[in-house]
């Protein structure tokens, strides 16, 4: 499976919004958001970033956990801001 997502990645320069008919990628997509990048952390561990989440799997991937703990901490009130001001906005308008 991750074989196919890094050649799908190089050869297109990232992933195009989710328009592959790639089952995988349409799953990966409802759950992560658009994906950003993907990348090999070590020979058994791979991360995928998304819009909306990360996936990090592989063997030794709990000890990617406080890293990435904080990340999407960061992830998380970036997202809340964002929809903040979508709202204030929106309210704004009417």
């Amino acid at each position: 499976m991750l074989a196919n997502l890094r050649a799908w990645d190089e050869a297109t320069g990232g992933f195009n919004g989710c328009l592959s008919t790639n089952l995988c990628c349409l799953c990966l997509c409802q759950v992560l958001g658009d994906i950003r990048s993907c990348h090999d952390i070590s020979e058994d561990d791979v991360i995928i970033m998304g819009r909306d989440g990360v996936l990090l799997a592989g063997e030794n991937a709990i000890g990617y956990e406080e890293l990435f703990v904080s990340y999407l901490s960061l992830l998380v009130r970036e997202i809340f801001i964002r929809n903040f001001f979508v709202r204030t906005f929106v309210l704004d308008d009417t």
